[in-house]
């Protein structure tokens, strides 16, 4: 599983490694109860007993799979880089998914992070939509590009 150090009130990795991506000069308590309200938030608007659980499915559902490498090829004349696809490590493949949750989070036009983290979730957990997932899509789609590589078999 992950290394991560457990959080407080969840006692989750994941949720560990979500609040450390915001945290930034010295605001992680704050940011903490953001993300705990916009739990409780959840909870309250969808009538769940366990707002985690839709967290933890946003993080699935973005966790990709296959990765790239970029491989240098100096023996030709023009030095191309080549992309070389692998599979991704569990570990790797949530911090992936994670930052790509952030991303989506920050680019939205909406002013309020509370407001930003629910409709990430709420537009990933039940409408299928997304600025993080159109990141998934677009490495997706680069790594079909990529996949008639000679060192990975499909």
């Amino acid at each position: 599983m992950l290394i991560y150090k457990k959080e407080g009130f969840f006692h989750c990795n994941l949720v560990s490694k979500f609040i450390n991506i915001f945290f930034f000069s010295g605001l992680k308590e704050s940011i903490e109860k953001i993300i705990y309200f916009t739990f409780k938030f959840l909870k309250r608007k969808l009538n769940v007993k366990t707002p985690l659980f839709y967290f933890f499915e946003c993080i699935e559902h973005l966790r990709p799979i296959l990765g790239l490498k970029k491989k240098l090829n100096f023996f030709n004349i023009v030095k191309k880089t080549q992309y070389i696809t692998y599979y991704l490590k569990s570990n790797k493949s949530y911090n992936i998914a994670i930052t790509w949750f952030y991303f989506g989070i920050i680019l939205q036009k909406k002013t309020i992070l509370l407001q930003k983290i629910f409709n990430e979730i709420v537009n990933l957990n039940l409408f299928n939509l997304g600025i993080s997932l159109q990141r998934k899509y677009q490495h997706y789609h680069f790594c079909v590009e990529y996949k008639n590589n000679k060192n990975y078999r499909w």
